[in-house]
């Protein structure tokens, strides 16, 4: 028997029954790409920073060009103006230097680098990579980003060390004309490795040797343009001195990857990047008169003020930290030029940081090397005592006190010295200071009458606090000066 089921059917409405979906006619999703990291680059319309903003867009970053256009170009980056992906901002990075959104990576590469642009504007070169430098470095630590600064080898002056490692401490003339750029570069290196230390901060250093490429301007100053433009332009080549100073020139694109490479590397030290086959000037000359087929002459002029006279990189630890090999290059066939001329080569296995030449063999000075004798030392200063007067037998304090107290009277002049010269030795102890005079009668000094004693206070007022402090004046701080 089959049994009635006595449920009560349910009705339902038509606004419950399920719909199917429709598809909407004119919209469709749009998947947004994923967001680029971003690369703040300084000095991004010279000749470094335009060629380092190529590679990073190249590599897909979103990348920020800054530059006060001093001695950069926007000819430089002009191609660079119709992406999406590049913005740039006339903008002085000695200020302060705001920039929304998050930052991947910051390179340091403002500073005029030619010595002609230097030695016109020393103020400018002073403050980009001093103020400029702690600006960046703050903004490197608030965005969280690893920043690079671009160090140089200036740094190591006239170096009296042949061929230069990161160990060298240089030979710098610090107030020479010069100085504005080595100094500045050599403290840009002090903060940034403060910054490293202190902060924790993610930091990179690179010195850049010689380098040569497109976008450099004919009339910088430096070697490799100049003698091109002289040979464009028909005129005799210019070489100052006697052209025995060397010089080591790496190609751009090289110098651009051993950056690149440097950036991803875990290295905080500084890095030369450069090419280390060598070239004299004056070879150098020869091959661009060879070159342009032209016959100019070679013009000698004196040889400027603090000019270095040799300019190899050892970049030992860029191969090992970035991997860095710059192409071969320099001499015939690629191989690297001949030494100078009085100069031997150098045997296997000599230590690169022994001077070359000197000694008894009757060779030749190391190139650069100081041909004058050194200035004496200067005589240590006596120690000196707390109160200002010679040391006890312990040495005592050295320099004078803190606080200073009353001196004792100068000692009575001694007896006139006898004929003949010489005098007579000195005490062996100086004679005791004269007593000094009784305090008058009532407390004041002696000689004088009473000095009436200064009133008392005003008692504070109930609930509340004392007389106000007397107001100091602040101190007045001079302007932005240039």
């Amino acid at each position: 028997m089959v049994k009635k089921s006595t449920a009560k059917p349910v009705k339902v409405k038509a606004t419950d029954r399920a719909k199917k979906p429709v598809a909407k006619r004119g919209r469709m999703s749009v998947v947004k790409p994923a967001e680029k990291e971003r690369v703040l680059i300084t000095g991004a319309a010279g000749f470094l920073g335009s060629h380092l903003c190529d590679r990073f867009l190249k590599e897909g970053y979103h990348v920020i060009g800054m530059d006060n256009l001093i001695t950069g170009r926007l000819k430089n980056i002009e191609h660079l103006f119709k992406r999406s992906d590049f913005e740039f901002y006339h903008h002085d990075v000695s200020k302060f230097v705001h920039v929304p959104g998050k930052l991947k990576y910051i390179l340091h590469f403002a500073s005029p680098a030619s010595p002609i642009d230097y030695l016109k504007i020393p103020i400018q070169t002073l403050k980009v990579s001093s103020l400029g430098t702690h600006n960046l470095l703050g903004l490197a630590l608030a965005k969280n980003a690893r920043i690079l600064v671009a160090s140089t080898s200036e740094v190591y002056g006239d170096p009296q060390v042949h061929p230069q490692t990161e160990s060298y401490w240089g030979h710098v003339n610090t107030v020479g004309p010069r100085g504005v750029y080595d100094e500045a570069k050599r403290f840009q290196e002090a903060i940034t490795m403060a910054y490293h230390t202190y902060h924790g901060l993610e930091t990179r250093m690179v010195r850049i040797f010689n380098t040569y490429g497109p976008r450099m301007r004919l009339n910088d100053g430096r070697v490799l343009p100049a003698f091109i433009g002289q040979a464009l332009r028909g005129e005799d080549l210019t070489i100052f001195g006697k052209g025995n100073q060397t010089r080591s020139f790496c190609y751009v694109d090289d110098l651009i990857e051993g950056i690149y490479r440097l950036l991803k590397s875990d290295c905080a030290d500084p890095v030369n990047i450069g090419n280390p086959a060598e070239i004299t000037i004056k070879q150098f000359a020869q091959e661009i008169v060879k070159l342009t087929g032209t016959k100019q002459k070679l013009v000698y002029k004196p040889l400027p003020q603090d000019d270095p006279m040799q300019r190899q990189p050892d970049i030992t630890k860029a191969k090992k930290s970035a991997g860095a090999h710059p192409h071969p290059g320099g001499g015939p066939g690629g191989a690297p030029p001949p030494p100078p001329p009085g100069q031997p080569p150098r045997p296997p296995g000599e230590n690169p940081q022994t001077p070359r030449g000197g000694g008894a063999g009757g060779t030749a000075p190391p190139r650069g090397a100081i041909t004058k004798p050194p200035c004496p030392p200067a005589p240590p200063p006596p120690p000196r005592g707390r109160g200002g007067g010679p040391a006890g037998p312990a040495g005592g304090s050295v320099g004078p006190p803190l606080f200073p107290g009353p001196r004792p009277p100068p000692a009575p002049p001694g007896p006139p010295p006898p004929a003949g010269g010489g005098g007579a030795p000195p005490p062996e102890t100086p004679p005791p200071p004269p007593p000094a005079a009784p305090p008058a009668p009532g407390g004041g000094r002696a000689g004088g009458p009473r000095r009436p004693a200064a009133p008392p206070p005003p008692p504070p007022p109930p609930g509340g606090r004392g007389p106000p402090a007397p107001f100091a004046p602040p101190l007045e701080i001079g302007g932005n000066r240039n």
